[in-house]
């Protein structure tokens, strides 16, 4: 089915302007859904490329950041102080939470995927609400302190985490991937780890390696 703008479904709102990729299939029950969060001046158009490695049977969907940032969309104001990713997380959390209520999706199996801010954004949600999310992916994304203070011993255990950095990445630098890396293993992640020689993107070998990473935890 084509992607449909909306943030209205069945009479049913939600927070955030999204677009919807629903299976061609007809399939009975609540399907799996792959959240796609889009980066800094990006919006619910930016990730759509991502929704080539999201599993046929699952329902892609892919919010607009809150926050107007030039003539894109972000979901944290990056002149704020590291506090401002809680106002972030509330509106992906509230957006998240609603989905359920609005289209036939089954909330044990809502994968996050996330580029640069989104990464951050849902990684962040996955450390503040572990229950609500199955498995994060942060592509050329970081871990926002405000976030990381958050986390516990075996807060995330065996949460799969999937991350994909660029080794020549001059917007967020490699190291900040390491430091993600560590912490996320040190709170229980199922951490899948890959670098590319390439710069704040993700490059094909990330696509194939996302897609594969998907296939086995959507």
């Amino acid at each position: 089915m084509p992607l449909a703008l909306t943030t209205e479904s069945k009479g049913l709102v939600l927070n955030l302007v999204h677009r919807v990729r629903v299976p061609a299939a007809n399939t009975q029950g609540r399907l799996p859904v792959v959240v796609l969060l889009h980066g800094w001046t990006g919006d619910e158009m930016a990730m759509r490329i991502f929704q080539a490695a999201v599993p046929s049977g699952a329902m892609a969907v892919s919010p607009r950041g809150p926050v107007v940032a030039g003539e894109g969309y972000g979901w944290v104001d990056r002149q704020a102080s590291d506090l401002s990713p809680a106002s972030g997380v509330a509106a992906l959390r509230e957006f998240v939470r609603g989905l359920p209520e609005v289209y036939p999706v089954d909330p044990a199996r809502l994968v996050l995927v996330g580029f640069s801010q989104g990464g951050a954004m849902g990684l962040s949600l996955a450390i503040t609400d572990p229950e609500r999310v199955a498995a994060v992916a942060v592509l050329a994304g970081y871990l926002p302190d405000w976030a990381r203070v958050q986390i516990t011993p075996a807060s995330l255990a065996g949460r799969p985490v999937f991350i994909g950095h660029g080794s020549q990445d001059t917007t967020v630098p490699l190291a900040r991937a390491a430091v993600m890396r560590e912490a996320l293993e040190a709170a229980g992640a199922d951490v899948t780890y890959h670098e590319y020689p390439t710069g704040h993107k993700v490059n094909r070998q990330g696509m194939k390696d996302l897609k594969q990473w998907l296939a086995g935890h959507v």
